[in-house]
């Protein structure tokens, strides 16, 4: 049954907790409990075999005689903290405001930068958030990321129908609703719902006044819907507003915080107090475990950077041939993207620093503190791309981007990311570096939804027609984006505080 917010499960020498959002597959979690060591460090199989018996959003505690191990969900989507002295874990930032020594002046200066604190960094000294795809040892107050182990089997269009058909079945007794934008991602959930006698209800944050971006997007959304004969819900925020709230979320989230942060916030709020939903589905996560960034098929330039970032960077960063090749490649990359150059990687360190900080696919270091480098290594060239995604994992997808939607615990709402489990991460994994995928990126998943029925129309509309437009875009007034100010404000109080 989905939707469950705690379980338990003993074995001989221990017991394993799980708390979240989430579905389990009881008996498969009591047979690897079975298998699990006494002590010391869980195998990477071990820690995927545990994944793979769960979906959704998630932390699992697991009790060994005196040994606490936590384990979390592939993007940390159910946020936990870690006393970094203490080594106690805890779900509440602000319970660790009174243990903190002081600020992090530099994790404070990339709040204003990114949104977001760097990999298992937050706005305070001493205090440590979980990394996604992490495994936490209270003895030896570690954190190390083991990312999924890669399927041996080559997934198909075929296969993905055939597991989101169970992950949607079990969605069959719930109201749900989909955060939808009219792209593949939320058109294969809608599909999906149908598919499972599931009749959504489709939901489209528009902020005013739109940008160009905004209205194209709330276009396709209407003409998406349409083709689907389901009613659109239009939820509309001014970007004044929501700008004024953001002092709300920061006691709680100072660690992601950002303007987007915020209004997707009141987004799923305003849903919330609707009521007319238990579950939203949003497809987040589906680029960036495909293509580290949007995607856009069809595109001569788009699949050039695709082929630089995807055939040519690897062997080059992997190897540390960071030279005048590597580099010339790069400036074509920008002067393709009219990226204003800030300093082009010239190392493997900044390379993965740059991953975090990439536009359009091509890595820029910028100074937004050290980088974290995951416990992983690549064993050759060939295994750079669960490497470079581990990493990507760890310093991007670990930021507010996906506990944005997810981690709300005072809402009825629960919201789910079917494009985060371990099984979409593993068909990205196979995907990434094929020339399929640089040509026509996400070509699987359009196979998938061109598999089910009634599809191939609103399909053929909605990819063929790529130059959806409007005769007026009004541009957004003032800069919404600089939240320095309330957050100055915060941390004044809370060093008055400590």
């Amino acid at each position: 049954m989905f939707l469950q917010s705690d379980l338990s499960v003993g074995f001989d020498f221990g017991s394993l907790n799980i708390s979240g959002c989430f579905s389990a597959d009881v008996e498969a979690l009591k047979r690897v409990c079975a298998s699990l060591s006494q002590s010391g460090a869980l195998s990477p199989i071990a820690v995927s075999a545990i994944r793979d018996c769960i979906v959704g959003k998630y932390v699992v505690q697991i009790t060994r005689n005196a040994d606490r191990v936590w384990i979390n969900d592939l993007v940390s989507s159910y946020r936990h903290y870690i006393n970094d002295h203490s080594g106690e874990v805890v779900s509440d930032f602000t319970s660790c405001y009174m243990e903190s020594q002081s600020v992090n002046q530099s994790q404070l200066k990339r709040i204003y930068k990114k949104g977001y604190t760097q990999g298992h960094r937050t706005i305070l000294e001493g205090i440590s958030k979980f990394h996604p795809a992490a495994v936490y040892y209270q003895n030896s107050k570690e954190q190390v990321v083991v990312p999924p182990t890669e399927s041996v089997s080559k997934i198909t269009a075929e296969d993905i129908n055939k597991y989101y058909m169970r992950y949607f079945e079990s969605l069959k007794t719930r109201r749900v609703g989909i955060a939808f934008s009219g792209g593949l991602d939320s058109l294969y959930l809608v599909h999906m719902c149908l598919k499972n006698g599931i009749q959504p209800v489709l939901y489209h944050l528009n902020l005013t006044p739109n940008d160009k971006d905004a209205s194209e997007d709330l276009l396709k959304a209407s003409k998406s819907a349409a083709l689907l004969k389901l009613p659109l819900n239009i939820i509309e925020l001014n970007r004044q507003s929501v700008f004024e709230k953001v002092s709300f979320y920061i006691q709680e989230h100072i660690n992601d915080i950002s303007f987007s942060f915020v209004a997707l916030r009141e987004f799923i709020k305003e849903i919330d107090r609707e009521g007319h939903i238990d579950v939203l589905l949003t497809g987040q996560n589906s680029d960036s475990f495909i293509n580290f960034g949007v995607t856009r098929a069809n595109h001569p330039i788009e699949a050039l950077l695709l082929f630089f970032y995807k055939k040519i960077f690897p062997k080059l960063f992997y190897h540390d041939r960071i030279g005048p090749v590597s580099r010339f490649l790069l400036r074509i990359g920008y002067s393709l993207r009219r990226i204003p150059v800030t300093e082009i990687p010239r190392s493997k360190v900044e390379f993965v620093g740059g991953l975090e900080s990439d536009f359009h696919y091509f890595p820029c270091v910028q100074a937004t503190g050290p980088c974290d480098l995951p416990k992983y290594s690549p064993e050759s060239a060939d295994n750079y791309f669960r490497w470079m995604l581990c990493n990507k994992l760890t310093n991007h997808i670990g930021g507010n981007h996906s506990v944005v939607w997810s981690d709300d615990r005072t809402l009825r709402l629960n919201v789910l990311m079917p494009f985060s489990e371990g099984f979409f991460l593993q068909m990205g994994m196979q995907q990434m570096a094929s020339m399929s995928a640089i040509l026509e990126p996400k070509k699987i998943l359009k196979q998938a939804n061109m598999e089910l029925s009634n599809t191939i129309q609103i399909a053929n509309e909605l990819f063929v027609d790529r130059n959806l437009s409007t005769n007026t875009r009004p541009k957004p007034v003032g800069n919404f984006t600089d939240l320095s100010d309330p957050i100055d404000k915060f941390i004044l109080g809370l060093k008055l505080n400590n």
